[in-house]
């Protein structure tokens, strides 16, 4: 069990607007929210991506992004690789989706959208044929590292990075 303190106050809580979650795959086009929630790092992902019909390969991750929307607009979104890395059992290649960025604008956080994010990448990434999830867990936020306890994830084993948090996909 990690820590309660919090990262930092919440903001006064605005409406909540109803919002759909959809997905993009490389090949997909990106609208320009996801080069400002995610930075450059999107389009080079998108810009060297292998596609959905190849899958990943050794050095060519397949980048994928969840986005809660309304209107069109993004109100939040996360990033993700889905890549080729060696199980820590076996040492064998196996599929894995690396989320790279979770990102919830303050006015929206504590009811419950990241946690709607991850659970819809888990299964995008368990439909892509992963066998697991990871994700760096806000170095430092005892929050983040709560919100992914929630969910079933568990330190990285064999890792001495407390933030590296994994999560199998026989269950999502």
């Amino acid at each position: 069990m990690f820590s309660r303190e919090p990262c930092v106050e919440l903001p006064a809580m605005t409406h909540m607007p109803e919002y759909t979650m959809q997905v993009y795959f490389a090949g997909d086009p990106l609208p320009p929210e996801a080069t400002e929630l995610f930075g450059a790092e999107v389009d080079k992902a998108w810009a060297n991506a292998a596609t959905a019909a190849e899958g990943p390969g050794p050095g060519r991750p397949m980048p994928a992004c969840v986005a809660a929307t309304t209107d069109g607009q993004w109100l939040a979104g996360l990033f993700m690789l889905l890549e080729l890395d060696d199980a820590p059992e076996t040492g064998q290649p196996q599929r894995v989706a690396s989320i790279r960025h979770l990102i919830v604008p303050s006015e929206f956080r504590g009811r419950g959208l990241a946690g709607r994010l991850l659970r819809r990448a888990s299964s995008v990434a368990k439909e892509s044929g992963c066998a697991r999830i990871r994700s760096t867990a806000g170095w430092g936020c005892p929050d983040h590292l709560i919100m992914y306890d929630r969910l079933g994830y568990t330190k990285a084993p064999g890792v001495d990075r407390p933030y590296l948090v994994t999560r199998g996909l026989e269950r999502v």
